[in-house]
C-alpha cells in the first residue's frame, strides 16, 4: 500500500516537472478572437423597416456605381494610428468607419459586406461588378450614448467621402509604381477577387471574357488613377487625420477656421486670407466674421 502511494506521488512529480519545463515557444495558441458583428451594442430600433426593407434601403443600386469592386478590395494601403502597429500593409478596405462610414454585416441584400451606403451593380458597359454609393451613405446616421448606438434611418452622417477619394487615388498610384512586389500582389488579388465577386453576383460572362480581363488590368487601374484626378476634392489638408474626432485648438491653427469651430470670430484671430474659410463660418453660423 505504502509502496503504490510513493509510485503514485512520484509519477505526479514527474509530470509536473515536464510540464514546468516546456520551453516558452511551446505554449498553445489562443483561438483568434472574431470581429464584433456590425450590430454590436446597436439598440434594437428600426425605424418602422423589417430587416429585408431596412437592407435593401442601405445597398439598392441607384445607377451610382463608379469603380470596379476588385480594384477597392485588391488595394493595399498604409498603416493609421488605430491599426495595429506592424511594417506590412493593411488592405484599404479595412476600418472604412476612418472615413464615417457605418459597418454592416453580409446578408442578401449586402454579400461582400460593404458599409451602409455602399452598392454594387454590374456595368452596362464592360459587364464588371462595380461598386458605388446610394442615399444612405450620407442619410442614415447614429446616435452614441454610454456605448450604445441609436440608429437614424434618415438622419445627417459625417462622412468624408472626399478624403476617401483622395486616399484611393494616392495608395493606387504608389501601387502601380511598386515594382518590389507591392504591384504583382495587387494583380494577383485583382484576378481572384473578380473570379469571387462573378461568383457572389452571377453573370452570363464566358471564361473567354474574363480570360481577357486579365490582360487589361494594369490598363484598368491607371484609367481609375485618371479618373480619380478629375474628382473635385477638397482643399489640401494641414495635417492628415486618420480618425473621426472632433478638433481640437491644438489640432487647428489660429485661423479664422479654429475661431469658427469654436464659435468665437474675434477679429485678432482672422487673418487676412480669412475668406477662404468662409463657407466654414457660415457654417458655424460665425455672421460677425469677415468673409
Amino acid at each position: 500500500m505504502r509502496r503504490s502511494l510513493l509510485g503514485a506521488l512520484s509519477v505526479v512529480s514527474m509530470m509536473a516537472g515536464a510540464g514546468c519545463s516546456k520551453p516558452a515557444s511551446e505554449v498553445p495558441k489562443q483561438a483568434p478572437v472574431s470581429a464584433p458583428s456590425a450590430a454590436s451594442n446597436l439598440a434594437d430600433y428600426h425605424n418602422g423597416l423589417a430587416d429585408t426593407e431596412r437592407a435593401t434601403f442601405y445597398h439598392l443600386s441607384e445607377g451610382s456605381e463608379m469603380f470596379p469592386l476588385a480594384i477597392l478590395q485588391s488595394l493595399e494601403r498604409k498603416r493609421t494610428p488605430q491599426d495595429p502597429p506592424a511594417a506590412a500593409l493593411v488592405p484599404f478596405t479595412d476600418n472604412l468607419a476612418r472615413y464615417g462610414f457605418i459597418p454592416d454585416d453580409k446578408s442578401d441584400q449586402n454579400p461582400f459586406g460593404l458599409p451602409v451606403g455602399m452598392t454594387v451593380g454590374r456595368s452596362r458597359l464592360t459587364n464588371r461588378v462595380m461598386t458605388g454609393f446610394n442615399c444612405t451613405a450620407c442619410h442614415v446616421g447614429e446616435l452614441w450614448h454610454n456605448g450604445r448606438r441609436v440608429r437614424i434611418d434618415g438622419g445627417p452622417n459625417m462622412l468624408r467621402i472626399n478624403d476617401m477619394f483622395a486616399d484611393m487615388h494616392e495608395e493606387l498610384e504608389a501601387t502601380l509604381k511598386d515594382l518590389s512586389g507591392r504591384r504583382e500582389r495587387f494583380l494577383a488579388n485583382l484576378a481572384r477577387h473578380r473570379l469571387d465577386n462573378d461568383t457572389l453576383w452571377p453573370s452570363d460572362r464566358t471564361a473567354g471574357e474574363r480570360a481577357k480581363d486579365l490582360a487589361g488590368d494594369i490598363d484598368l487601374a491607371q484609367a481609375f488613377v485618371e479618373n480619380l484626378k478629375k474628382i473635385p476634392l477638397s482643399p489640401p489638408r494641414r495635417k492628415r487625420r486618420t480618425a473621426m474626432v472632433a478638433p481640437t485648438r491644438s489640432a487647428w491653427p489660429e485661423t479664422c477656421c479654429s475661431a469658427a469651430i469654436r464659435g468665437t470670430c474675434a477679429p485678432r484671430t482672422l487673418p487676412p486670407a480669412s475668406r477662404t474659410c468662409g463657407g466654414l463660418k457660415r457654417q458655424r453660423g460665425c455672421s460677425g466674421a469677415r468673409t
